[in-house]
């Protein structure tokens, strides 16, 4: 949505013109009346012509009205439309759908075969998420906390033969890197407390003592996480992300008072966001001010409220 369709919508609703209803939208559903007053009044607002006005507030009153529908047919037949954000990473012939109508009762495999099939495409070669959740193929959507009108971020390979080569070594990067970090942290099932084979420590280098589930859980998070973050160093966004949800997942399998003391939480969420913005997806924004959140709350607690335990620290270490 562009800054001044943005900025009409935000001047409609403070006025509270609700552009769905009549005079702005006739009985069959077609543009009803718009005064040449209004639009010279959002003209002056949103600094452009009236005929730019126009045109914007009729993709308003379409969004409204199409949302309207979807509403109601969810209502009386449990059908959910869900809007789609198609990411391909090349220069493809991949269909971008804008949404796709399903149950929420329906798992999310058959979710990602319904997009699959209006992508024109195998639906082994993509991956959902949303809100900021990788959809997992096995549970209900009502489940995963989907909702009617969700927004689903969908990552799919390129088509060009070169490049989905490339793509299909990516995907299989993926799994073998969550293979990897698996591996490394069951491996702290084989050891014991006395003979450590990973030392999990705070920021000050303290060594954590924790339950063995709960240790296997942040040692598998964190393996994901530096998984991602050398995905994000090759501009491999796609897969960063999808590697960062993953360590999140984990993370949050450990209890508050844990993540609160070792920095990787808070810098996973930041990871999440960057590469949010490396994809240009704003229909994660709500996610990603949520996880910014997260991420400035741990740093307070950890550093203070103005970072004051780290400038002693650095003061520190100078000395």
């Amino acid at each position: 949505m562009s800054s001044q369709l943005t900025l009409l919508k935000h001047a409609l609703n403070s006025d509270k013109v609700q552009l769905w209803n009549p005079p702005y939208t006739l009985e069959n559903g077609k543009r009803g009346e718009i005064t040449q007053e209004m639009l010279s009044k959002y003209s002056s607002v949103v600094k452009t012509s009236q005929e730019s006005v126009l045109e914007m507030m009729e993709v308003l009153r379409m969004n409204a009205v199409r949302k309207l529908a979807a509403r109601g047919k969810f209502y009386e037949k449990g059908i959910a439309t869900l809007k789609l954000r198609v990411c391909a990473n090349c220069e493809s012939q991949v269909s971008r759908p804008e949404s796709v109508e399903i149950s929420l009762q329906q798992t999310g495999c058959e979710l990602k075969e319904r997009v699959a099939e209006l992508c024109g495409v195998s639906s082994d070669r993509i991956k959902l998420i949303i809100s900021g959740q990788l959809v997992q193929d096995e549970n209900s959507l009502i489940s995963q906390n989907v909702k009617c009108h969700s927004q689903v971020m969908v990552i799919i390979c390129p088509v060009k033969v070169k490049e989905a080569y490339k793509m299909d070594e990516n995907f299989s990067d993926l799994e073998k890197s969550r293979e990897e970090a698996e591996i490394l942290s069951s491996k702290i099932e084989d050891h014991s407390d006395d003979i450590p084979y990973l030392e999990i420590a705070d920021q000050n280098g303290r060594p954590l003592k924790l339950p063995k589930e709960e240790k296997k859980a942040l040692a598998f998070a964190m393996a994901l996480n530096e998984k991602g973050r050398s995905s994000m160093l090759k501009k491999d966004y796609s897969v960063a992300l999808l590697l960062l949800l993953e360590a999140d997942k984990e993370f949050r399998k450990c209890r508050s008072d844990i993540l609160s003391a070792v920095d990787n939480f808070a810098l996973v969420n930041l990871d999440i966001v960057w590469c949010y913005q490396q994809l240009r997806n704003i229909d994660e924004l709500p996610d990603a001010e949520k996880r910014l959140k997260v991420c400035e709350d741990c740093f307070k607690q950890s550093y203070g409220e103005n970072l004051e335990r780290l400038t002693v620290m650095k003061v520190s270490i100078c000395i």
